[in-house]
């Protein structure tokens, strides 16, 4: 008898440590779903992590920048710097795009592959830009940025992204 108690005790217990264990999954999902509409509903805000330095490539940088909004929303060619004394479409663009995890320490896509970054709320993202003018801000289609100064090229980037001249 003591055995069937305690086998039945048991079975109990594991019921509503299961049941628990789908509880919390089902929040997490939930605040997870709560916390990516926040962010989708949130006006887009650009932040430039840094424009860096490719050794042996004076008129080439790599720039990083994080915007709350998803990569899907993101029109890569609207990143570039006025140049008035030539028309519009001779401005430079970027080139060579990479979306990189939250820390920026994996590349998870290039522009294009807006099918594998589905359900991802906010765009970490680094591209090559030539000509680089810190005197102009950078334009996106989110308005102007000042550029930060520029500074090497960090380890976490130097390791993923490697510059290779255009076709």
């Amino acid at each position: 008898m003591l055995n069937f108690l305690f086998l039945t005790k048991r079975i109990i217990h594991a019921k509503i440590i299961k049941t628990e264990v789908k509880r919390n999954h089902y929040l997490k999902s939930v605040m997870k779903e709560v916390v990516y509409k926040m962010i989708s509903e949130q006006k887009p805000e650009l932040n430039i992590i840094g424009v860096y330095a490719i050794p042996e490539e004076q008129e080439v940088k790599l720039i990083e920048i994080v915007i709350n909004c998803p990569p899907s929303k993101i029109d890569a060619g609207m990143f570039t710097q006025p140049e008035y004394d030539i028309p519009k479409s001779s401005w430079q663009v970027a080139y060579d795009e990479h979306f990189l995890n939250v820390d920026g320490t994996e590349i998870i896509g290039r522009y294009g592959d807006n099918e594998i970054l589905d359900g991802i709320p906010f765009t970490r993202i680094a591209f090559f830009l030539y000509f680089v003018d810190f005197d102009k801000p950078l334009l996106s289609q989110f308005g102007e940025h000042q550029l930060p100064v520029e500074s090497p090229i960090p380890d976490r980037l130097k390791n993923i992204i490697v510059f290779e001249l255009p076709d």
